[in-house]
């Protein structure tokens, strides 16, 4: 298993987030994306436990703005994914949206 850092910077409130994190349930392993839950303006993070081969992923997804960023880092805080643009969907509704992911090794 390897800590991954999920980090998300924002200056605007009403961002929805997903993450993937790992599970293991009666001998059934996996990964699986939940929410995560930001309010607020800032610099968030959340330290998960990966295994080796698997990906570590977040996604978010805000109504109308692209005034966010989101990264994966390493438990010593290397940059391991990043994004250079945030993504208008136009609709309707239209939506700002990104996802990035990463194979942990």
């Amino acid at each position: 298993m390897v800590e991954v850092v999920y980090e998300v910077e924002t200056v605007v409130d009403g961002l929805s987030v997903r993450i993937g994190e790992f599970y293991e349930n009666d001998g059934i392993t996996g990964m699986e994306r939940k929410d995560w839950k930001i309010s607020g303006v800032g610099k968030f993070s959340k330290r998960v436990r990966i295994p080796k081969s698997h990906y570590a992923d977040i996604s978010a997804v805000h109504p109308n703005s692209e005034g966010w960023k989101l990264r994966i880092r390493d438990r010593a805080g290397k940059l391991l994914m990043g994004h250079d643009a945030v993504t208008l969907y136009h609709g309707p509704p239209s939506y700002y949206a990104v996802r990035i992911e990463c194979e942990v090794k």
